[in-house]
């Protein structure tokens, strides 16, 4: 959201993720069967009024944002010494999070095999990660909210 040189280009950034957030709220909320709020059209047609005033494209608008594109900018914008593969960290991390295998079978350690008695075809795995492995991840995180700060204070700031 920081890094374009440009307040435009920072408008419609913001734009487009403020409408994916209001699609994603529409739908959490529609989903639970929770009391809605206003209606979806009604948040689009305020977003899309904005756009309009400052001559931003409502299909640009209307395309949404995506994580990974906003975490692939966001490592450009890292001091080139503290690049440490932050969109692979953010998948992983992402990965853990939503409960996928294939974080668990990349970084952690199969520590523990056994066959299932009742089953030889199942093996139960027992899996772990090691502190360094924990504190990289931890790493990388303060790494990219510090370059943040950094460049919010740096745009925030009269030239």
């Amino acid at each position: 959201m920081l890094s374009p040189d440009t307040s435009d280009e920072r408008i419609t950034r913001g734009l487009r993720w403020y409408m994916k957030d209001m699609r994603d709220g529409y739908k959490a909320v529609t989903e639970v069967g929770a009391p809605e709020p206003p209606p979806l059209q009604d948040a689009k047609e305020r977003i899309k009024g904005v756009a309009d005033v400052l001559g931003i494209s409502s299909s640009t608008v209307h395309s949404g944002y995506q994580s990974t594109e906003v975490v692939s900018e966001a490592e450009t914008c890292l001091d080139t010494q503290q690049r440490s593969n932050l969109l692979l960290i953010w998948r992983l991390c992402s990965g853990f999070a939503h409960g996928r295998a294939w974080p668990t079978m990349v970084f952690a350690t199969a520590t523990d095999k056994t066959s299932d008695p009742e089953n030889p075809k199942v093996i139960v795995t027992k899996t772990e990660n090691t502190y360094e492995r924990v504190a990289m991840l931890a790493t990388t995180a303060e790494v990219a909210l510090r370059s943040a700060v950094v460049l919010y204070d740096k745009l925030g700031t009269a030239p």
